[in-house]
């Protein structure tokens, strides 16, 4: 039980550190990606996985990332929207808006992001 609240707390701050990032582009990554699994403590879980054992995270898991051409991103997560800039250069993606920026690895056909030990894969729709 103390691992899935602690594992729920990783994955907030990783939501709302997304959220509060955006984007700038190529073209392997434009389109929309969804939030699909967790990893952390050597443990995978998909999000649904998680929101079987924890139906109240639902709408905070719930993240989408929607790649347009020209280099603009707009991000959905917890009820909560935003847009930014991309950019590309080679697997590195990074997402920039407000000043901050954010690095995102494409890994076999996944966006992945790694923040404190965490890794937050998403899966192109």
């Amino acid at each position: 039980m103390k691992k899935g609240i602690a594992l729920s707390l990783v994955l907030l701050m990783v939501v709302f550190a997304i959220v509060g990032c955006g984007a700038a582009g190529g073209s392997e990554v434009v389109g929309t990606w969804k939030m699909s699994e967790v990893e952390a403590a050597g443990q995978t879980i998909t999000i649904d996985q998680i929101t079987e054992l924890m139906p109240n995270m639902e709408s905070l898991l719930n993240m989408t990332m929607t790649f347009e051409q020209g280099g603009k991103v707009k991000v959905e997560a917890a009820g909560i929207s935003g847009e930014g800039t991309y950019k590309v250069d080679g697997s590195k993606v990074t997402i920039s808006a407000e000043g901050q920026s954010m690095d995102f690895t494409l890994e076999n056909g996944k966006m992945v992001i790694e923040q404190n030990g965490t890794k937050c894969y998403l899966t192109k729709q």
